[in-house]
């Protein structure tokens, strides 16, 4: 998963405006899992709105938890990496 795709505004399309019908259906498509025809179908702006929130709070975890990995990685890294100490033979 592209970093930027993390961080950005799953509410906003680019420039700021709102997201088109299209848009809206990527996000509950990739986010949510749902097929596209299934999305396409939406008509009610109050059950669209109500996906789009649980899309943003599961686009939120992802992003915790990326966030989290990427500490423990870099943890692990800085854990492994080599010292300036010289062991006697």
């Amino acid at each position: 998963m592209n970093t930027n795709d993390l961080t950005r505004d799953l509410r906003v399309g680019e420039e700021g405006r709102p997201l088109t019908k299209q848009e809206e259906n990527w996000v509950l498509m990739n986010v949510l899992q749902m097929p596209w025809k299934d999305v396409n179908l939406i008509e009610s702006r109050e059950d669209r709105d109500f996906l789009l929130s649980k899309a943003e709070e599961v686009h939120t975890a992802l992003k915790q938890q990326h966030e989290a990995m990427n500490r423990a990685r870099q943890q692990r890294s800085q854990e492994d990496a080599p010292t300036n100490l010289v062991f006697p033979n």
